[in-house]
């Protein structure tokens, strides 16, 4: 094909394509101002001229979806202090005396835990650990349930991770309630899903290929999981019943079939695991 006959470029449902322009003649200025694109129709009503070609408006929320996933490239400082506030997820209230130890990823027993600290009258813990940990928390007290909270990419900096948590007795009501759907002693993860700008994302759809037949996802829409719910609310929140105790990888993808990255985290039978599935991010 010549390059004054380009044929037509289908956008229809592609519009989410950043690289997507409207078919012109290749020799042809197609705008000289953002302006210029709103006047080729609907599809560039909020387009923006890039070298006399109209495109669609780069979406930050999935931007870097576009962006090839490389290594730790970038200087990483040798340690990174980690403020972690625990929150009891119900009442809002910060939680003293809770026993925060970070874990290696490969630790699942976490016998050799990288740094311990318990959180103070603030309900904070404050850790030291090293630059690129992409390991786990476990947060234990009498008056929480265990926690498992993984951060879904490296630390290269000083950073606050708040890790939610409830009481035992709430989740005994939890389970009574779900009692229909939930296998007792099964693990739960809770997911959220957070976007390039590390906001929640809405529109995911959480997959888990560990599961089995008896595995159920499902989406929180104010505080509640309704079964008609198939992809994540503006929450960002997913919740996974039913899985098998050990590592388990958690996939999500959009509504156009992009897969926005995967994270690789740890179920244990008494514990509920927290994970960050960050979009651009894989194990």
């Amino acid at each position: 094909m010549s390059d004054r006959a380009l044929g037509t470029l289908a956008c229809g449902a592609g519009l989410w394509l950043s690289a997507c322009s409207l078919a012109v003649d290749a020799d042809r200025q197609q705008c000289a101002t953002d302006a210029d694109c709103s006047r080729l129709g609907p599809a560039f009503e909020d387009g923006v001229c890039v070298d006399a070609l109209c495109r669609t408006r780069p979406d930050p929320r999935w931007d870097c979806l576009d962006e090839e996933q490389t290594a730790l490239d970038a200087p990483v400082p040798e340690r990174v202090r980690v403020i972690v506030p625990i929150v009891d997820v119900v009442t809002g209230q910060r939680v003293p005396g809770v026993e925060v130890m970070a874990c290696g990823g490969l630790d699942g027993e976490c016998v050799m835990p990288l740094a311990t600290s318990v959180t103070n009258q603030q309900g904070e813990s404050d850790l030291l650990l090293p630059g690129g940990f992409n390991g786990y928390l476990r947060c234990e007290a009498p008056n929480i349930f265990p926690t498992l909270y993984f951060f879904g990419a490296p630390l290269t900096g000083d950073a606050t991770a708040l890790v939610n948590v409830v009481t035992p007795a709430v989740v005994q009501g939890l389970d009574s309630q779900s009692a229909e759907v939930s296998a007792p002693g099964r693990p739960v993860v809770v997911v959220d899903a957070l976007d390039c700008t590390g906001a929640p994302a809405a529109g995911v759809r959480v997959s888990i290929p560990e599961g089995d037949s008896a595995t159920i996802v499902s989406y929180m829409v104010d505080g509640l999981y309704p079964p008609s719910q198939t992809e994540t609310s503006s929450s960002g929140v997913a919740r996974i019943l039913n899985i098998d105790e050990g590592n388990v990888t958690i996939n999500g993808r959009l509504f156009d079939g992009r897969s926005i990255g995967s994270a690789a985290v740890l179920t244990r039978q008494g514990f509920v695991t927290l994970a960050n599935l960050r979009a651009g991010q894989s194990p």
